[in-house]
């Protein structure tokens, strides 16, 4: 927000957001989790239309904001973190995604605003006469980034739980029932 000409000052807006977590163990099951991907669909459909700009200075969620020193988490030195074996493993993750997002920079409309922390946690349902809302909150790691790396949040929260091929499945459904997803991102979740 501009306080004065060349300066500004940073603020948030709160609000309360009716509704509760669900887990998969706890009332999540297949629907919510199409919720889920409509929800981050439509969140990206309005990030595209968010132009890039020298104003909005945003952290960048791609390969060196992972993986480098250059990370809004600021790491340090990712030696002193990782064993050896943890390191190469580590390494091979980054060459992976590294050659994903070059190929995600081959295509249309792969890169915008990004929440970045799309999790269980962070999305409240609340059960209306019509169905299930669903609010999401805590958008303070918004950022540049691949609309990709977006899904992965989540889909890491519902890896742990046995019907997750299921909720995988519900969860790129209901991304894809409101964005196309393209040929890098389905080669992604094959």
């Amino acid at each position: 927000v501009p306080d004065r000409p060349g300066a500004a000052f940073h603020c948030d807006l709160l609000t309360w957001l009716d509704g509760r977590v669900l887990r998969p163990t706890r009332g999540l099951g297949t629907l919510g989790v199409h919720l889920l991907g409509e929800a981050l669909a439509r969140i990206h459909a309005v990030a595209e239309q968010v132009e890039r700009s020298e104003e909005l200075q945003l952290p960048r969620w791609d390969a060196d904001g992972l993986f480098t020193e250059a990370s809004p988490f600021r790491p340090g030195s990712l030696e002193d973190v990782f064993s050896p074996d943890d390191a190469r493993l580590f390494q091979v993750v980054e060459e992976r995604t590294r050659a994903i997002f070059a190929s995600l920079d081959r295509e249309d409309d792969t890169f915008g605003v990004i929440n970045s922390d799309f999790i269980l946690v962070n999305c409240h349902f609340v059960r209306r006469a019509r169905g299930w809302k669903l609010g999401v909150l805590d958008f303070d790691d918004l950022g540049w980034g691949y609309f990709l790396y977006d899904l992965c949040p989540l889909l890491g929260n519902l890896a742990e739980f046995p019907r997750y091929p299921a909720m995988r499945r519900a969860f790129l459904a209901g991304f894809r029932s409101v964005r196309q997803m393209n040929r890098v991102m389905l080669d992604t979740f094959r």
